[in-house]
């Protein structure tokens, strides 16, 4: 067995909002969450990944308190200088406080990979499955999301980059389902060495089962960046 590292980790989050109180409020809350990881090489460019997280959830007013543990087994590779990426697949389950919510469980993963067939070129693919927090609808978000990006650098000052994101998001205790898509293209212009121009074009869409919530939204964003 090779070179192995095990890493813990804590964090302890606060949110509160600050406009539409009416019904902001039912979304205030606290957590704290442990993370346990331990990674074991098992060839020069390959590991082992096992991690496992736990969550506690309270809510300031909503009864929507819950408890997440969380365990994925995975691996963790570098195969050649053009190919890197995790896949990582296990098991979530998120036991509701309340008496009248219904637990939720079933299997989680994350992936990514990162291809690079060239050196000005690199492909991006990331896919994962977690629940959630409420934002108003229901218990909990159930969500499954898949992304690819292309990024391309066509001369030494000029780059873009396309990116494609889909989504399915169920929510627990009640019948809605979303899925939601959005495509960017964002472009680059470094002016060496301290001039960096940019510019944002991206389409976004919400397709609901409820009545009303459907939407498309189109985007256009410029930047001037100085590093110093």
């Amino acid at each position: 067995m090779g070179e192995q590292k095990l890493e813990f980790g804590y964090v302890h989050e606060k949110r509160k909002y600050d406009n539409n109180r009416a019904t902001t409020i039912l979304q205030d809350r606290k957590s704290d969450a442990l993370s346990a990881g331990l990674s074991m090489k098992v060839a020069p460019n390959t590991a082992m990944t096992f991690d496992l997280d736990l969550q506690k959830i309270n809510y300031d007013v909503a009864a929507l308190d819950s408890t997440e543990l969380r365990g994925l087994v995975g691996v963790r590779w570098e195969a050649t200088f053009q190919t890197a990426g995790f896949a990582k697949a296990g098991w979530q389950k998120k036991n509701m406080s309340s008496a009248g919510l219904s637990d939720a469980s079933g299997a989680s993963w994350e992936l990514g990979v990162d291809w690079k067939p060239l050196s000005y070129s690199s492909f991006q693919l990331s896919t994962s499955r977690d629940f959630g927090e409420s934002d108003g609808v229901g218990s909990y978000q159930d969500t499954r999301s898949l992304g690819l990006a292309w990024n391309h650098d066509w001369t030494d000052v000029l780059g873009t980059r396309l990116s494609l994101d889909k989504s399915r998001i169920e929510y627990g205790g009640s019948t809605r389902r979303d899925r939601n898509r959005s495509f960017g293209i964002d472009v680059e212009y470094r002016a060496p060495p301290w001039l960096l121009f940019g510019a944002t074009i991206s389409h976004s869409r919400r397709d609901s089962n409820q009545a009303g919530l459907d939407y498309k939204d189109n985007q256009f964003g410029v930047q001037v960046g100085i590093n110093m």
